[in-house]
């Protein structure tokens, strides 16, 4: 896995709700040097081509901690080498990317190599992300009934199409939790941010740490890391 490490600084808040203008402005970018990858990027269905993290606040731990941050780490995995240069190239430190309502200006990027030939047993994943879980058109949280059922479904329903092979997920404890809901292009979300024990196939484990956890893993959504 190809994990690309972007550090971006801008001069006023962030909205809460940016994450499909984010996801957009990167596109933009890609399209105006390879068409042909921003195509794919948007037409994959099932397994995307990249896995991004949510911005995550650097340097304030204060009150109103969100409005106050003015740097944030931005993480995107992904299998693919074209599209891990595509994205190297287009998010030089120096470029900009236009949201509706603030700047973020790039200031570093690093793209390395992480090895998951081996995966712990039993791992405790962390969202980087809020984990959307859509099943048969109605979403849901945690908390609600039978949200571990549907995150468990979705969880093998991933590896089962990047395996191509009939993967073995036996069950999850979610052991923190908080709902959320944001607005995607328009359109209210439903969310959340956990940490959850999987007991399941390493290639499902290996799965979720690659190409994330649930829906919308290309705009912010999913990413999971190994928590300790």
């Amino acid at each position: 896995m190809l994990s690309i490490d972007i550090t971006l600084k801008t001069e006023t808040s962030v909205p809460y709700n940016y994450q499909y203008e984010l996801y957009s402005a990167i596109q933009s970018r890609i399209r105006a040097v390879s068409p042909e990858t921003a195509l794919r990027v948007h037409s994959s269905k099932g397994v995307p081509l990249f896995n991004s993290s949510a911005l995550l606040t650097l340097g304030f731990d204060g009150p109103a901690k969100w409005e106050n941050a003015r740097r944030f780490a931005f993480v995107i995995n992904t299998t693919h080498q074209e599209v891990a240069e595509v994205i190297s190239r287009v998010l030089q430190p120096g470029t900009s990317l236009y949201l509706n309502s603030c700047v973020l200006n790039v200031l570093s990027l690093k793209t390395g190599e992480i090895g998951l030939k081996f995966v712990p047993v039993l791992p405790q994943l962390k969202s980087r992300g809020p984990i959307v879980i859509r099943e048969k058109g109605k979403y849901y949280r945690v908390g609600e009934r039978e949200f571990e059922v549907h995150l468990l479904s979705a969880l093998k329903r991933k590896a089962d199409a990047v395996t191509g092979r009939n993967t073995v997920a036996r069950g999850l404890t979610v052991t923190t939790g908080h709902p959320k809901v944001y607005i995607v292009n328009g359109h209210s979300v439903p969310a959340s941010i956990l940490n959850f024990i999987l007991d399941a196939d390493e290639d499902v484990i290996r799965t979720a740490l690659i190409h994330g956890v649930g829906s919308k893993t290309q705009m912010g959504f999913g990413m999971v890391t190994l928590d300790g």
